[in-house]
């Protein structure tokens, strides 16, 4: 289900149809002569298509493996791995699909730093769009045929703020241990030396729960429930799972959650 959401976003569809427009009409690796318009565009759909899954793998594991190493190592890692597992599933595939190619035109070496640097583009795309999110959300224009409002109050949690660039974007879990929080987003994760308690405080107006006594996550970051052997784990949109104790269940419970 949350795979499933994911990949039919608009914005994961929009990145495969540009993926797929701009390989079909470059033709890169010599492409153009041996393939048919149609069968390039078979071709390279189901190879963006197959690169967007590994993508997805990649940034579960690798946000699960580093975040304690910070958002900007987390990002790092996510590009190599990605690209070293894309790489030769490439390159077999253009060489397989494409056998009148000339001979030397393709390598591996070739296709690997084309496939980084492609892989770096949309990582780097894809933080641009969420800091733009970001700001248009902050900005509460009215749209058309709305009149002017008096301006609001800013909707960004205060929490935000503490944050570097790097790890910025929507809260979904804040988690303690010893004397740091966790802050969890769309962008990454980064530790702060604060309590839980100061942290939930600096949510302001964001809804969300306490799910243990070292878990609070936002509601709209709640995508599934899961249960095994009798405990309960909250999984959020980016396959975090958040453990809830028994103390806690009441109330998710009665919120309609779990």
């Amino acid at each position: 289900m949350r795979a499933l959401r994911y990949f039919l976003s608009p914005y994961i569809l929009a990145i495969w149809a540009l993926l797929v427009v701009g390989a079909v009409v470059t033709a890169p690796f010599g492409t153009y002569a041996p393939m048919a318009l149609g069968a390039r565009a078979v071709f390279w759909a189901v190879l963006a298509a197959a690169g967007i899954f590994l993508g997805y793998i990649t940034h579960v594991l690798c946000d699960r493996a580093l975040r304690h190493r910070g958002s900007r190592a987390a990002a790092i890692g996510e590009v190599l791995i990605f690209a070293s597992l894309l790489s030769p599933l490439a390159y077999a595939m253009i060489v397989n699909m494409s056998d009148q190619i000339q001979a030397g035109t393709v390598t591996m070496a070739r296709v690997s730093v084309f496939v980084l640097v492609a892989v770096a583009m949309i990582r780097a795309l894809r933080r641009i769009l969420q800091k733009g999110a970001m700001l248009d959300e902050a900005a509460g224009m009215p749209g058309v045929g709305e009149a002017p409002q008096a301006p609001a109050e800013p909707k960004e949690p205060r929490l935000l703020r503490r944050l570097p660039d790097g790890a910025r974007g929507a809260i979904l879990h804040l988690s303690a241990r010893d004397h740091f929080v966790t802050v969890e987003t769309t962008g990454g994760a980064h530790d702060l030396r604060m309590r839980l308690r100061d942290a939930i405080d600096e949510m302001d107006s964001v809804e969300g729960l306490r799910t243990h006594r070292s878990h609070w996550v936002a509601r709209e970051a709640i995508v599934d429930v899961r249960r095994e052997e009798g405990r309960v784990f909250l999984v959020l949109e980016n396959g975090r799972e958040v453990p809830v104790s028994r103390k806690y269940r009441a109330d998710l419970e009665e919120a309609g959650v779990a």
